[in-house]
């Protein structure tokens, strides 16, 4: 089955582009590396519960007070981000 797109090969191509320059940004380093590369360092839902010590669902409720990251549908954690809330909450 042929694949179908309503957009333009250069207009793809443009938006890959920006999506790349977005990346960069997020991860800080002044070049994307690709979406695996985006989430290396970062803790899962799952590392950041266990590390709070806290359920998934606790977790994912309050993801953005935790600073939390949405890349594409997957959501990531920072370490620090983690201990800044962790310092936070026992002050």
């Amino acid at each position: 089955m042929a694949e179908y797109s309503i957009l333009s090969e250069p207009l793809r191509e443009e938006l890959k582009s920006l999506m790349r320059e977005v990346l960069a940004e997020m991860n800080g380093n002044g070049h994307a590396n690709g979406h695996d590369r985006q989430l290396t360092g970062l803790l899962k839902l799952k590392e950041a519960a266990k590390h709070l010590n806290q359920s998934e669902s606790w977790v994912y409720r309050h993801w953005k007070d935790l600073g939390g990251k949405k890349i594409g549908s997957n959501i990531r954690f920072a370490m620090d981000d983690l201990e800044k809330f962790i310092a936070k909450k026992g002050a």
